[in-house]
């Protein structure tokens, strides 16, 4: 079969990431506010491993809110080159410690709370643990292994990622856009199916802007706010790549890999069926046969 076919991965045009609940009423909302916090978390997720280990080589990095694959030039030089924040389990402890926690057990404490420099950030009291309920789509083995990889990097910074795998329906109910009232709690702290979001132009308004429809966790940030709208307004790339500078180095989201939606395996003497639709069709249309690989 080998010498007869070619595996060819489908690379959807978007990307891939764990939600986090900014409005959490609990502890784990007010450290899921802190820049540095998520930062620490993205820098604890070894996405080129997971790429080779878990997806075979069918699944890419994602460092910020702008699909890297297919290429195109909407990506910013910035984020084309190395990522802003690359795995690297030892810069997430220094981040850390650099913050008032300390790193020596997992989960780390809160042994400098304030908001000065140096300190935990707002209502984060002294004692308090790094840690936090990670919750995913059961029945995919794959997600399963990036979520444990995830846990056993983390864990090396002073990150506590407590597991549970749902029943994908229960996820999706439970762990919902959520406001705090009488009848919603709002008590996930993260979250995540494996999923993602398929642009058509990755201007972020749906995912990023404060109250968007897409906005699962309820971010906001004035100055995100800011830089999305000027790509909605401005068609200078300069303005899309100054706004995904921004958003991975902020990360309002864990950035996950992103792994191709299909994989197909394509006879050798068929033409045409490359290169494949980015938005998850295809064209047979364009396909033709070939006599003896001509």
């Amino acid at each position: 079969m080998g010498d007869d076919y070619t595996l060819v991965p489908q690379a959807a045009f978007c990307i891939r990431y764990i939600p986090l609940n900014y409005n959490n009423p609990t502890i784990a909302g007010k450290m899921l506010a802190q820049t540095y916090i998520r930062q620490a978390m993205q820098h604890a997720l070894d996405q080129d491993r997971a790429a080779r280990d878990i997806y075979h080589g069918y699944a890419y990095r994602q460092d910020g809110p702008v699909p890297r694959y297919p290429v195109s030039d909407l990506v910013s030089p910035t984020l084309q080159g190395s990522p802003i924040l690359p795995f690297d389990a030892e810069r997430a402890r220094e981040l850390l410690e650099a913050n008032g926690w300390d790193t020596s057990t997992t989960p780390a404490v809160c042994v400098n709370p304030g908001t000065g420099p140096g300190q935990a950030g707002a209502d984060i009291p002294g004692g308090t643990k790094l840690s936090f309920s990670l919750r995913y789509a059961e029945g995919r083995p794959a997600l399963t292994r990036l979520m444990e990889q995830f846990r056993d990097d983390a864990a090396k910074a002073g990150i506590e990622l407590r597991l549970q795998e749902v029943y994908g329906s229960v996820l999706v109910a439970e762990d919902a856009p959520c406001v705090v009232g009488p009848d919603s709690p709002c008590l996930w702290e993260l979250s995540t199916w494996g999923g993602g979001w398929v642009y058509h132009y990755p201007s972020g308004e749906i995912l990023f802007r404060t109250d968007a429809g897409g906005n699962f966790g309820h971010y906001t940030d004035p100055k995100a706010d800011e830089l999305i709208d000027r790509t909605l307004t401005s068609d200078d790339p300069a303005a899309l790549y100054e706004y995904q500078d921004y958003i991975a180095e902020q990360v309002p989201v864990i950035f996950i890999p992103n792994f191709s939606l299909r994989l197909f395996e394509v006879a050798n003497n068929i033409r045409g069926f490359e290169p494949i639709n980015p938005f998850g069709m295809i064209s047979p249309e364009n396909w033709y046969y070939v006599e003896n690989g001509e």
